[in-house]
């Protein structure tokens, strides 16, 4: 390999090593932003009474409430229209 081919080559690594650097400082700068709009959403919930950590039990329990609720005014429904049904003598 000749001293052109050694300094070519160099300098390539260098580009290469630029543009990562490039990236990294990049990418640094993008989870750096990620962690403040996290570390801001969990002030949020916080701040009204809720637990981060409980979150997916908490909408879980939710959604079994809601579930239940459908289903308790579906049962009811259908007891208003059955006497709607023989009000009506139909």
């Amino acid at each position: 390999m000749t001293e052109v081919d050694i300094g070519e080559r160099v300098l390539a690594l260098r580009r290469r090593i630029s543009e990562v650097s490039a990236q990294k400082a990049k990418i640094e700068g993008e989870l750096e932003s990620k962690k403040k709009s996290l570390a801001q959403l969990v002030k949020e919930i916080k701040a009204k009474g809720y637990n981060p950590q409980k979150l997916k039990s908490l909408r879980e329990e939710k959604e079994q409430e809601l579930v239940a609720l459908c289903e308790e005014t579906e049962a009811q429904l259908d007891e208003i229209e059955l006497k709607l049904k023989d009000v009506r003598g139909d």
